[in-house]
């Protein structure tokens, strides 16, 4: 999920995205059958390509029923060209729950961890995303979710009948990030 205070600099809309995913979290170069998506790596590698950060919602829209343009709910249906944030500065809660929440501070560098979360070190991944811009939780962060359950971050599901139930992953919390991929 994304917090309220973000300067986007530059997107893309290169891919599209099959799977229903939460805004927050880095998008991935995937192929299946030869055909190239965007969505959330598992299980990313040195090889694995970010692509940048989601900057909406994928999920099931009845496109009889929405009003265009759907973004004003911040989502998009799926197998639709999805705006990724390659550039600018956002608040997220796509950080990796076993993070040392020491290592988040202004400067410190972000790489690609699994399920398109956020780390400082390159245990999964040498790919590196942005830079943490805040410390872990900062109290200054203008987030808006309510953090009394813990933090969370949709990486799949919701889909009315395939789906019913969102896949989440637990996430540390949330930190301001400076994307340049």
């Amino acid at each position: 999920m994304l917090g309220f205070d973000q300067q986007i600099l530059d997107t893309r809309a290169d891919y599209v995205n099959p799977f229903h995913v939460e805004r927050g979290g880095i998008l991935s170069l995937t192929s299946l059958s030869g055909i190239q998506y965007a969505t959330y790596v598992g299980a990313p590698d040195n090889n694995t390509v970010p692509l940048g950060l989601a900057q909406h919602d994928q999920e099931e829209v009845d496109l009889y029923r929405a009003a265009p343009p759907w973004t004003y709910a911040r989502r998009y249906p799926e197998y639709t060209s999805y705006p990724y944030i390659i550039l600018g500065t956002v608040i997220t809660n796509a950080i990796h729950p076993d993070i040392d929440g020491s290592t988040i501070v202004p400067g410190a560098p972000a790489y690609l961890a699994s399920s398109g979360l956020i780390t400082t070190v390159t245990t999964f991944s040498n790919r590196r995303v942005g830079t943490f811009d805040s410390l872990l939780n900062e109290a200054s962060l203008r987030i808006s979710a309510d953090t009394s359950n813990g933090s969370t971050l949709r990486v799949g599901g919701r889909q009315s009948i395939v789906d019913p139930e969102p896949v989440t992953v637990p996430t540390a919390g949330w930190a301001r990030l400076r994307i340049h991929i």
